[in-house]
């Protein structure tokens, strides 16, 4: 007997082919609503992940596959959206040729986002939303983030991956008044933007992890910075040891920074 899948595919898939066996390319439609606030869960165990504002449901787009064991499976839960790949086995076999590409929009529901990512690359444009917690946990890939737009509420950010890069650009416009980010091996990289729109409190901590930040010219902070091993680059703050600062007045970022091994640069913007 076939089924089909009544919340997102286009056409029915034949039951007979194998998870794990290559099938043709494939684009699945995804287009879901819940309400808010909601509680939106995308689940990847391999492939990219790109995810930007502009939906028409909370969350909308397309994933394009040739491995029928990753395709999406959308479920409502008791407080929103799951979006996963059929298998939750994170050592099922990625064959040569496989393809995974999963290109979502969100509208501007209030939503808590968490990504679950296994071996993925994952870039998000978080412009415009109505974000008020982002959380993300990786194991390898790129996280690479910006905020084309103002986000319009305030909300909180953490993120904790094992390997890989880890960028955040315009961070002043999420409205984030805590981040903490963990990264075990793999530099981080953040960059204000500009201006920030109100304080915010950064934790950053990492193994070999090479840490850069550049704040906005115009604003006020204070770093402490607990390296074990590598350097600290402060130009134009003042301070020695584990204590630099810059700027005075409000609003004001505060960032504390604890790496093993791995330089640390405190950059201030044009």
């Amino acid at each position: 007997m076939r089924l089909c899948a009544v919340l997102f595919l286009v056409s029915c898939q034949p039951a007979a082919t194998p998870l794990d066996a290559l099938a043709s390319l494939r684009t699945i439609e995804v287009a879901e609503d819940a309400p808010a606030p909601a509680r939106v869960t995308v689940f990847m165990a391999r492939g990219r992940l790109k995810l930007a504002p502009g939906g028409t449901h909370t969350v909308s787009g397309t994933v394009r596959t040739n491995l029928p064991a990753f395709e999406p499976v959308v479920e409502r839960t008791r407080v929103g959206l799951e979006i996963a790949q059929r298998t939750r086995d994170l050592e099922r076999d990625w064959p040569r040729g496989a393809r995974g590409e999963w290109r979502l929009a969100l509208d501007k529901t209030a939503s808590d986002l968490t990504l679950l990512v296994h071996t993925v690359e994952t870039e998000l444009d978080l412009g415009g939303l109505s974000l008020r917690s982002l959380r993300v946990r990786g194991d390898a890939g790129a996280v690479m983030i910006d905020w084309s737009r103002r986000n319009t509420r305030s909300m909180t950010l953490d993120i904790a991956t094992y390997v890989g890069p880890i960028a955040l650009r315009q961070l002043g416009r999420s409205g984030a008044s805590k981040v903490h980010i963990r990264n075990m091996v793999g530099p981080i990289d953040i960059d204000f933007g500009p201006r920030i729109a109100n304080d915010v409190e950064v934790r950053i901590e990492g193994m070999t992890s090479p840490v850069r930040v550049i704040v906005p010219k115009s604003t006020s902070a204070r770093a402490f910075v607990n390296s074990d091993m590598g350097i600290v680059e402060a130009p134009g703050w003042i301070g020695e040891g584990k204590e630099r600062r810059i700027g005075s007045g409000r609003p004001s970022v505060t960032l504390h920074i604890r790496v093993a091994q791995g330089p640390v640069e405190l950059a201030v913007g044009k």
